[in-house]
């Protein structure tokens, strides 16, 4: 089966949905490095010849231009958990980017994105002609970091 919605990945996405005064980085610019760690995302949209579908789930990314998903793709008659993919991305210094999401059927999905909140958050669509697809993912913060801002 092809999860063709997980790519979508990072899919992207929703653009302000969680804040209404984002930016680009702008200081410093971007890197390779500076997409790394563990974001969760969220993806919706409508595959060419499918159904709307949407995914939830976690990217890890290693900053060094590789990166898996661990996700759940849902679509009108069929729910997936646990669907696994890999692939790889580029950074560009004005921090936009692009991704190439791989399946294990061979599937290959095109995304561009864009690091915002000095590299906390991407907006991610598919750019491959034909699908409109897109979402958002948020950096996981740290367990150190989380318990520091309760104090």
């Amino acid at each position: 089966m092809r999860l063709r919605g997980a790519m979508f990945v990072f899919v992207a996405f929703g653009f302000m949905f969680f804040s209404s005064e984002v930016h680009a980085q702008e200081t410093d610019g971007c890197s390779i490095g500076s997409l790394q760690g563990s974001y969760g995302f969220r993806m919706t949209g409508t595959p060419r010849g499918a159904s709307a579908y949407a995914l939830v789930g976690r990217l890890v990314s290693d900053g060094k231009g590789k990166f898996t998903v661990v996700a759940t793709e849902a679509l009108s008659d069929l729910s997936v958990r646990g669907a696994k993919f890999s692939g790889t991305y580029e950074v560009n210094a004005d921090c936009t980017g692009s991704a190439l999401f791989l399946f294990a059927n061979g599937d290959q999905v095109h995304l561009d994105f864009v690091l915002v909140d000095e590299g906390r958050q991407i907006f991610i669509i598919v750019s491959d002609t034909g699908p409109v697809e897109s979402g958002v993912a948020v950096k996981i913060a740290a367990r150190k970091h989380a318990a520091k801002e309760r104090r």
